[in-house]
């Protein structure tokens, strides 16, 4: 990867101010500004948090795909709106947005991300008798890992895709703000097809523990040899068929969550989804086990008790250290 173009704009909220730069960055002087950029741009991209969006036809970032664009303006036009965004929060802070256009092999991708300044001390050792070994106490101090990032969106100049990162907050605005639907990534497809089948399950007046662990057997096992798998086909595979009744059921929730058929297992693998399964009581406890190392049938078994209650035997457990 490559920043071609930085510019940062600013909400000082002890000042109540916004701050919009007028020049970009020089990367020249600043090397390590572009390698920090480009950290960011590299964890969005591979983050399986980060989901896509798909542009609408009155989005106006059409206007971006093969064609120049106002760099600076366009970074300001989207500051506003993150700032108006923020100022309707309860617990508003003070935001920077680093906006960029970074090149990756032939592709050039126009990026927003959104780090919030925190306190701290900086010591000054320079051969100045004024300033030499002072502590000075900054306020504006950007954090160094993309874990910080509160949001963030990565424009493909080219092909239009639109990748997308920020939690349910962000919703509605990334929403308004592009133009687009979002899509569910794969760690939210995976949440939507567990739900799904619990619901099938209910609807049967059946226990649904088995077929969520059976799930994720199946997904490790097909993880092996392929990328890709169809989320329809393997609920299908898990309920052993299903009525024309649950399939308008499942193709609903899709559709209201916005599940695309294609799960892409090489980022859910991200996720660490699929290598533990957890389990969680009313009461608040949590157990956890290694999917791909044991068989959940030899170590667990759920009781059903007259009353409606679940009683959990851990079986098989060897030495308890």
């Amino acid at each position: 990867m490559k920043v071609q173009k930085i510019i940062i704009h600013s909400l000082d909220e002890d000042l109540k101010t916004e701050i919009y730069s007028d020049r970009q960055m020089n990367l020249n002087d600043q090397l390590y500004v572009g390698e920090y950029i480009e950290r960011f741009a590299r964890s969005c991209v591979n983050s399986s948090k980060t989901y896509t969006g798909r542009l609408n036809q009155t989005s106006p970032f059409h206007e971006l795909i093969d064609d120049r664009f106002d760099f600076l303006e366009w970074s300001k036009k989207l500051a506003r709106q993150w700032f108006s965004f923020h100022k309707t929060q309860e617990q508003s802070k003070n935001v920077n947005l680093l906006f960029a256009l970074v090149e990756n092999t032939d592709t050039l991708y126009f990026t927003g991300f959104e780090v919030h300044a925190s306190e701290g001390f900086i010591r000054i050792t320079q051969d100045n008798q004024v300033i030499e070994n002072q502590i000075i106490h900054n306020n504006m101090i950007l954090p160094n890992t993309f874990a910080s990032v509160k949001s963030a969106f990565m424009f493909d100049c080219e092909f239009g895709t639109l990748y997308l990162n920020g939690n349910p907050l962000y919703h509605d605005f990334f929403k308004d703000v592009f133009d687009c639907e979002l899509i569910a990534n794969s760690k939210q497809s995976f949440s939507v097809i567990q739900s799904t089948i619990q619901e099938v399950m209910a609807k049967r007046d059946l226990p649904s523990l088995e077929s969520h662990v059976k799930v994720k057997e199946i997904l490790g096992d097909v993880a092996q040899d392929f990328d890709i798998v169809s989320c329809s086909d393997l609920i299908e595979e898990v309920l052993q068929g299903t009525t024309e009744e649950e399939k308008h059921l499942i193709e609903s929730r899709f559709e209201e969550e916005d599940v695309e058929d294609d799960l892409n297992l090489k980022n859910l693998k991200k996720s660490r989804v699929l290598s533990r399964h957890k389990f969680k009581t009313e009461s608040g406890i949590e157990i956890i086990f290694p999917v791909n190392e044991l068989d959940m049938g030899s170590v667990i078994e759920i009781i059903e008790n007259d009353d409606g209650t679940k009683d959990m035997r851990i079986k098989n457990v060897g030495e308890v250290a």
